[in-house]
């Protein structure tokens, strides 16, 4: 697009992204050419937000039924199970 002589306006409404993604996409292949443009560079994990049990509760709250859960969801908060 940038070769067709259109404008970072332009394309970011084509593409509907924001100027700045344009800038770094360019930015990406004049440093690293098409392959480090379109290869995305490994990431590191990220740390889990939830624990395995606390994602149980979670999935469970959210399909249980509301008297139940106000009376164990502050034993399993709290530490009482």
């Amino acid at each position: 697009m940038v070769f067709e002589g259109e404008t970072d306006a332009t394309i970011t409404d084509r593409l509907r992204v924001s100027v700045s993604t344009v800038e770094r996409t360019r930015s990406k292949f004049i440093k690293s050419g098409i392959e480090g443009t379109l290869n995305d560079r490994p990431h590191p994990p990220k740390l889990r937000k939830l624990d395995c049990f606390k994602e149980a509760f979670l999935i469970a709250t959210a399909s249980s039924d509301q008297k139940r859960l106000m009376i164990q969801a502050p034993k399993f908060i709290y530490g009482d199970y």
